[in-house]
């Protein structure tokens, strides 16, 4: 295959994952608000039922389209995952091609295994992060900033359960070996 048949393949790739998360995202934007009350409840907890707050005309529009696209992505991450395997898999050698699917769903579970420890987690590091100054200091949050706060949290406990995987196709194409991680 040539270099522009590898573009070709490549945009075609990148098409089907673009239009996935497009799809999910306009799919989540009928349900914004129902996300933003699932990630705002760790923060009424925490903050004894203080409401978020929105500090620019224009901040809740915002938020509503932000919620969307981040609930889209993790919604369409399998889709995402896939089409970067079958981009990846034609370089791959027969041994290391039947490994393609199954760790596509492996990682796909991962992630959304590690959104859900991240929000089971979420909770407990808003009580230590809020209470950290609880003496002197009162809680004003705004909601783009509790957000962005949460939302960076569950996409990095979705990235860091997709971790062993990483380690496991590392090991298999030779770039680590076991004694190396001990």
């Amino acid at each position: 295959m040539g270099f522009m048949q590898h573009l070709i393949e490549l945009r075609g790739r990148m098409i089907k994952a673009v239009a996935a998360v497009l799809v999910t995202t306009v799919v989540a934007f009928f349900f914004w608000q129902d996300v933003l009350e699932l990630l705002s409840r760790p923060y009424l907890d925490a903050t004894g039922g203080d409401k978020l707050r929105f500090f620019q005309v224009t901040e809740a529009f915002s938020l509503a389209l932000r919620i969307s696209l981040f609930t889209g992505l993790v919604v369409a991450s399998p889709v995402v995952i896939y089409q970067l395997w079958r981009f990846v898999s034609p370089a791959l050698t027969k041994r290391e091609k039947r490994y393609v699917l199954p760790l596509s769903a492996v990682l796909g579970v991962l992630f959304a295994g590690g959104i859900v420890g991240g929000y089971l987690a979420l909770p407990f590091s808003l009580e230590l992060l809020v209470g950290f100054g609880d003496q002197l200091l009162e809680p004003t949050i705004g909601a783009d900033f509790y957000l962005r706060f949460a939302m960076r949290f569950l996409l990095a406990f979705g990235l860091a359960f997709e971790f062993p995987v990483f380690l496991f196709a590392a090991a298999m194409f030779g770039l680590i070996r076991s004694d190396t991680l001990k």
